[in-house]
């Protein structure tokens, strides 16, 4: 079973490049799933003894778990038992997520530790390329709008059709490799001459991917990140890259529309809004919340959310979203598991890819998109099997 795993992990890198393409959406796009549900669910069947030891060595997993059950119990008094069964899906995946990321992080097959990093830099070669094909040949997107998606016209937006989640996807790429990068030794053996211009030809590619988002929240979030990345040496690199990225902005292709505007301000009145309405929401159900992922379902002061519908979260900032659906009682407890799961591999790229996630989240609910989720997982099981330190 090993080797199966050890292929299905491997089969998953090469499936989350496809994004918004492997989504299955049913009962009027009320129940939506991936390709890689059933791949990670299949998954954790071959490894189903491992679960619940999985689970059980983790109180504060515990403690959310409960707290979010609790929640989704509490909201049947204001809302349809379908409506909370619906919701209570959504939590299922994100737990199924979560025991397949501590079942990883336990894994030692060197078949896999050899391999993993390949698939991964293939799999964000994949991903960068079919961003690129998406800004050159299908640069306008407004046919999209009317199926639910956000306007992104003229910006890069790939295969997750969102150019702020594609921003943090190549924004957590670009950190990667930059710490592959530094972690190869300084030797002249043809071999590693060759690994350090592979990887600086995808930096590249990732720099450029990147900027073409015209995403300031990811462009934020990767600037934080790389300082924290380089904080204790190397900081000339961090000056010279971050001096780089600052002097190209300006000198971004200036399109028809306002996605393209660095300097709009549209977008930071409708988050403050959505971020008052959360507020307002929160201060209604301050311990329990209204139940994992039930805020479409939710009426405040009379009128629905407005929320896009092809998102589940309806809060741009991913504490909020905490908040309000699990309470404080729950949102201690993911955050004590997180905290405890990060401690546990302390180091500077780690902690940089978790910078870079929560900053970003503090615009868009990212740390609950499963492509964030799931390539950060792998990131830290790549990380975490060979060892290595910066």
């Amino acid at each position: 079973m090993q080797q199966f795993f050890a292929l299905g992990v491997l089969l998953l890198t090469l499936l989350l490049p496809f994004g918004n393409l492997e989504r299955v959406s049913l009962v009027n796009q009320t129940i939506n799933f991936y390709l890689h549900d059933l791949l990670i669910a299949v998954l954790l069947l071959s490894q189903i003894k491992q679960i619940w030891p999985s689970f059980i060595r983790h109180r504060y997993l515990i403690g959310f778990t409960l707290f979010s059950i609790v929640s989704l119990i509490l909201s049947l008094d204001f809302l349809q038992a379908k409506e909370v069964l619906i919701a209570s899906l959504y939590l299922w995946r994100y737990l199924s997520y979560l025991i397949f990321f501590l079942i990883l992080m336990q894994y030692k097959y060197d078949w896999l530790q050899f391999r993993l990093p390949i698939y991964l830099s293939f799999s964000i070669i994949l991903s960068m390329l079919f961003g690129l094909v998406q800004y050159f040949a299908f640069p306008n997107l407004e046919s999209l709008y009317s199926a639910g998606w956000d306007r992104h016209n003229y910006r890069l937006v790939g295969t997750w059709l969102d150019a702020n989640f594609t921003g943090l996807l190549l924004s957590m790429f670009l950190l990667w490799i930059i710490y592959k990068l530094l972690k190869l030794p300084p030797n002249p053996y043809k071999l590693l001459v060759f690994k350090k211009r592979y990887y600086s030809i995808l930096a590249l590619l990732a720099f450029i991917t990147l900027l073409l988002t015209y995403s300031r929240s990811s462009f934020l979030a990767f600037l934080i990140a790389l300082l924290v990345l380089f904080f204790k040496k190397n900081r000339y690199y961090f000056l010279a890259i971050a001096l780089v990225f600052l002097i190209l902005i300006p000198f971004l292709p200036q399109r028809f529309g306002e996605g393209t505007k660095l300097l709009r301000t549209s977008t930071i009145e409708a988050r403050l809004g959505n971020y008052q309405q959360g507020i307002e929401l929160f201060k209604q159900k301050p311990l329990f919340g209204y139940g994992f992922n039930t805020l479409r379902y939710i009426r405040n002061n009379q009128e629905e959310l407005a929320l896009p519908s092809h998102s589940a979260a309806g809060l741009d900032n991913s504490l909020l979203f905490l908040l309000v659906t699990v309470g404080f009682f729950g949102t201690s407890q993911f955050i004590l598991f997180w905290h405890r799961q990060l401690k546990n591999l302390a180091k500077p790229i780690v902690i940089s890819l978790a910078v870079a996630i929560v900053v970003h989240s503090m615009f868009t609910n990212s740390v609950f998109y499963p492509f964030v989720m799931l390539y950060l997982y792998l990131f830290l099981a790549e990380i975490k099997m060979f060892k290595a330190k910066i």
